[in-house]
């Protein structure tokens, strides 16, 4: 997956969490199923955030793997 990819997947991620909470607020949901919702919700945001971070530090070490890039900090 690219970082542009993951990025959207994390932006709607929010986005479905943010829809829970309105619908604990609009009683569509009880107290029980919004934290089970939530639970859920937060375990992907997790995941989406883990891979982020690993595409990031891939992205970080080609960059520093790269000969030119080398060069500039020389």
């Amino acid at each position: 997956a690219t970082l542009e990819t993951v990025q959207a997947e994390l932006a709607a991620a929010k986005a479905a969490q943010n829809r829970l909470y309105e619908f604990l607020e609009q009683g569509v949901y009880d107290v029980d199923t919004f934290k089970m919702r939530m639970a859920a919700a937060n375990e992907k945001l997790d995941a989406i955030q883990q891979r982020q971070a690993g595409i990031e530090e891939e992205i970080s070490r080609s960059k520093a793997a790269d000969p030119a890039v080398l060069a500039r900090k020389i």
